[in-house]
């Protein structure tokens, strides 16, 4: 689970950026160690994920199969025959399992769902962009591929989202959604204690 809020955390930091990442979680052999100050790692696992990595065309977290009984807090669907993508998008799941992808000013304000949810939803509008306009067609194709596991698991905030051109105030016509969309993409020079060119 700290690998799929990882991914979730690296999600919200590349919203608004244009930025995409595969990320695949197997289990198996792994070794990691450094060699006068070279990381060295090396394991069937990461040979494994490497090979998955390449063949999976759609974008986002995937996860072997084997492991989806061990996962919690994530849902997944089946991607193919051994792995299932996995939503790292709990704001998401909030709006449509609880309010249908409508949602009113209180509970969208009050409870700082906002938060969680503008980075998600700037993701869905990258990924509907790069699906419809992306140079291309492969990647189009990824990108077309990942909304499709999306709208499986968001029918009815998708829909409205994708039936508006992304206007996220058809979800709350009155919440501040400019005001928190404005903040994307975040910059992160706070966190910068050395920078070393070579």
């Amino acid at each position: 689970m700290f690998l799929c809020e990882f991914a979730k955390d690296l999600q919200i930091r590349l919203s608004g950026r244009g930025i995409f990442f595969r990320a695949v979680l197997v289990l198996g052999q792994f070794t990691h160690y450094e060699l006068n100050g070279m990381p060295c790692f090396f394991g069937t696992s990461l040979v494994r994920a490497c090979r998955a990595e390449k063949t999976l065309q759609a974008i986002g977290l995937f996860m072997d199969r084997s492991l989806v009984l061990d996962s919690d807090i994530f849902k997944s669907v089946p991607f193919d025959d051994v792995y299932d993508f996995v939503f790292i998008t709990q704001g998401l799941n909030m709006l449509e399992d609880l309010w249908g992808g409508v949602i009113d000013r209180f509970e969208l304000e009050e409870t700082d769902l906002i938060y969680l949810l503008v980075p998600e939803l700037l993701h869905l509008r990258e990924l509907s962009h790069f699906a419809a306009s992306h140079e291309v067609e492969r990647v189009r194709q990824k990108h077309s591929n990942t909304l499709k596991m999306f709208r499986t698991r968001y029918p009815r905030t998708l829909g409205l989202l994708e039936a508006n051109n992304f206007e996220f105030s058809v979800l709350c016509p009155d919440a501040k959604w400019s005001e928190v969309v404005a903040r994307y993409p975040e910059s992160y020079s706070f966190a910068i204690e050395r920078r070393d060119i070579y």
